[in-house]
């Protein structure tokens, strides 16, 4: 994104947040090499998350006051499902909307929207939800996630097949929005993300959560 140069640790200090206990916000296994296409006969293998990326979606996770999801999936204190969607876009409000304990009889919505902007500095947490989630929107969520990665067993992370040709997954853009989408419950912990997606099931997940904060939410991107 432009005018994103920067490290968890330092620009946590700079803002005056405490940086002795930063969360490990995402699994070791995302930084993995995997194989992710195919070209001239020759397998292109890349991180389903980078360090770049790690450190940017961390930032705003914890200014935003969010717990880790994979730390979470390591302690077995998930109850229900917990699904967290945080919506970077580069010139406007961050946000984060977590549903905790669907699949039981009281899931709940926590939502947090920043006053900073998602390709610079995240600023401080502003308008905020935390409410229990009505029966009908817990099952508009659970059929928006019907089908998708978070829903696949995993222990650790999921992995993409190889794709057939490289150059037709999603990049990291320069301007747009990062949509990033992470899950636990008893089989672990998934993880998800596109970058400004027009199609598929990150935006329809992403625009399912956010329509339950019931907040402005334009522009999308």
């Amino acid at each position: 994104m432009a005018g994103m140069i920067f490290t968890v640790p330092l620009l946590l200090a700079a803002q005056g947040l405490a940086v002795s206990r930063v969360p490990v916000y995402f699994p070791a296994s995302l930084s993995e090499q995997i194989p992710q296409c195919r070209h001239q006969g020759k397998v292109r293998s890349a991180a389903q998350l980078s360090a770049f990326e790690r450190e940017w979606y961390s930032r705003f996770l914890y200014a935003a006051k969010e717990p880790s999801l994979a730390e979470m999936a390591g302690t077995g204190n998930a109850l229900g499902s917990v699904i967290r969607f945080t919506w970077l876009r580069s010139f406007h409000a961050p946000v984060v909307v977590r549903v905790m304990g669907l699949g039981t009889a009281a899931p709940r919505l926590v939502a947090t929207a920043l006053t900073g902007r998602g390709g610079y500095d995240p600023g401080v947490p502003g308008p905020a939800l935390d409410r229990p989630l009505r029966k009908e929107e817990a099952a508009m969520l659970e059929a928006a996630l019907a089908g998708s990665w978070l829903t696949v067993v995993s222990s650790v992370a999921n992995r993409r097949p190889v794709l057939k040709e490289c150059g037709i997954a999603d990049p990291l853009g320069t301007d747009g929005a990062e949509w990033v989408l992470e899950a636990v419950d008893a089989k672990g912990y998934r993880f998800d993300k596109a970058w400004s997606p027009r199609i598929g099931k990150v935006r329809d997940i992403g625009l399912a959560m956010l329509k339950l904060t019931g907040w402005s939410i334009d522009p999308v991107y």
